[in-house]
């Protein structure tokens, strides 16, 4: 699985989006919402890692 520039670009610009308007309706407050952002960024970011690597010749695994 490939995600795109403009892929990431997209679901950081929704979970942006949806931060504001879960403090509004009263799902979270704005501390615990900022801590929601940065746990989802940090778990995307270690998925995107984990899927641009690809084992070379001797199965060990090199950046693309």
């Amino acid at each position: 699985m490939k995600i795109t520039a403009k892929g990431r670009t997209a679901a950081y610009s929704f979970l942006l989006a949806v931060q504001p308007l879960a403090v509004a309706y009263g799902l979270t407050t704005q501390d615990l919402s900022v801590l929601w952002v940065n746990a989802i960024a940090a778990a995307g970011g270690a998925v995107l890692a984990l899927c641009n690597i690809t084992p070379d010749e001797d199965g060990k695994h090199e950046a693309k």
